[in-house]
């Protein structure tokens, strides 16, 4: 038993050193990539960096997404007649729905298509056609109101730009609660932090539906 015991230790020792051996190359190769990746972060498929993601079909759908909001916003803004800018308005809205819904926040989406597209923009849209807005009146201004107002759009559009991509700098992979975007962690949110907001807002959509009520009155 002793002799047995002997051997099996004398064969087990190289055995593992010859294991150790096979294995340290790979050990050395993925601690060369770690640090690869910490150390540029700009590489592309080595998570940890700024731009170290990798192209999905989450990343490329939520990519798409993105674009389309952006150049809805554009049209809005660049529209003459005012129905067509409700219509980009409306594409907007959804976009944005659709990007909550990436994000796996299903509750957000759907009230951002119920509140927004389905009340909002329609009351909008109402407001609109009972005052017969024509693009010619809502365009005209002076070139120096004009001039201020592209300086302040170009102001703004550069803070965003900056606030957008300054966190990537400095990106790691966050780390979300699963209650994040759930209708109870959402209506406790609304009913103790910000239930100031929760009922101004509510105010101002009351607002909106008297005086689109009054508008009517006035056109019968």
């Amino acid at each position: 038993m002793d002799l047995r015991g002997r051997c099996r230790r004398r064969t087990a020792v190289p055995l593992r050193r010859h294991l150790e051996d096979i294995l340290r190359p790979i050990e050395r190769l993925r601690e060369a990539l770690d640090s690869d990746g910490r150390s540029s972060p700009g590489r592309s498929g080595i998570s940890g960096g700024a731009f170290g993601m990798t192209l999905t079909a989450h990343t490329l759908t939520f990519g798409v997404l993105a674009a389309i909001a952006v150049f809805s916003a554009l049209g809005v803004v660049l529209q003459r007649d005012p129905v067509r800018s409700a219509i980009m308005l409306v594409v907007n809205f959804f976009s944005l729905a659709f990007l909550y819904f990436s994000l796996q926040h299903e509750f957000l989406g759907i009230v951002q298509i119920i509140v927004y597209t389905g009340a909002i923009m329609v009351l909008f849209l109402f407001v609109v056609m009972l005052l017969r807005v024509g693009g010619g009146s809502m365009l005209e201004s002076r070139d120096l109101k004009r001039a201020l107002g592209g300086g302040f759009a170009f102001a703004l559009l550069a803070l965003l730009a900056s606030q957008a991509v300054l966190p990537f700098l400095t990106y790691k992979d966050p780390v979300m609660p699963a209650s994040l975007g759930a209708p109870q962690a959402v209506g406790t949110a609304l009913m103790t932090d910000y239930v100031a907001p929760f009922e101004v807002a509510s105010v101002l959509l009351l607002v909106g539906l008297v005086g689109s009520i009054l508008l009517a009155k006035r056109r019968t």
